[in-house]
């Protein structure tokens, strides 16, 4: 007999999977062409090569550092990565070309799994910046402008590295 959590995350993993095949239903036969430049978790690419794209999307959306601080609870994390990577190799059969990540930094934003995820399924993944609806303590305390400019700073430099 399954557990309530082993239960919860097969039945979240046929959701996503049910949600990726209609979104590729949908999805146009050709894709647009000069479409300019996509910064993805692995590079840049041509607009040309997104393909059909989630635009909101979560690989994994917690507490910041929750893998890190707690890994028994996602099964460790080689074993979520691994599972995630399953996920979206049947997103990507599906015909999901791109998906664009919307975890924050405060919801646990992990570009280097994004990375992995990304290498091993063939999807490519964008990461985002900006804060959750309900601000951390952290970004509470900072201005609009301060805001601004640690965002920008993450367009123009780059996220985590």
């Amino acid at each position: 007999m399954a557990t309530r959590r082993e239960f919860l995350t097969q039945a979240g993993a046929l959701s996503l999977s049910a949600s990726f095949a209609r979104l590729a239903a949908a999805a146009p036969s050709e894709p647009p062409s000069k479409l300019g430049v996509v910064q993805t978790v692995l590079g840049p690419i041509s607009g040309d090569r997104m393909g059909f794209t989630a635009p909101h999307e979560h690989l994994l959306a917690s507490s910041t550092d929750f893998l890190r601080l707690w890994p028994e609870y996602l099964g460790g994390r080689s074993r979520f990565t691994s599972g995630t990577v399953d996920r979206m190799k049947e997103a990507k059969a599906a015909g999901i070309d791109m998906i664009v990540d919307c975890t924050t930094g405060d919801l646990g934003r992990d570009v280097r799994m994004m990375q992995e995820v990304s290498r091993q399924s063939g999807v490519h993944v964008v990461a985002t910046t900006g804060h959750w609806l309900t601000p951390t303590p952290s970004f509470e305390a900072r201005t609009a402008d301060e805001l601004a400019d640690f965002f920008t700073l993450e367009i123009e430099r780059g996220i985590e590295d």
